[in-house]
């Protein structure tokens, strides 16, 4: 993917998460996605499991500012 359009889906992903969305959330994953939310835990596997989880998560959530690094395309 190309950085651009990860970036623009970031955004997406950005803005789901800080208006506690789980439909906007699950909007950026395909039907058959895989979601890790760490990278050492068991996938998550389908869109309704992503959408299962987001809903909760966002239900104990409050005032959420999504912050992520700069990401460049350039090389060293």
């Amino acid at each position: 993917m190309p950085l651009s359009e990860f970036n623009r889906w970031l955004s997406r992903y950005k803005s789901a998460w800080e208006k506690l969305d789980p439909r906007r959330a699950t909007a950026l994953f395909t039907q058959d996605a895989r979601y890790f939310e760490t990278p050492f835990s068991e996938p998550l596997e389908g869109i309704e499991a992503i959408y299962n989880y987001w809903s909760a998560a966002t239900g104990n959530q409050a005032n959420v500012q999504f912050t992520n690094p700069a990401l460049t395309d350039r090389r060293p």
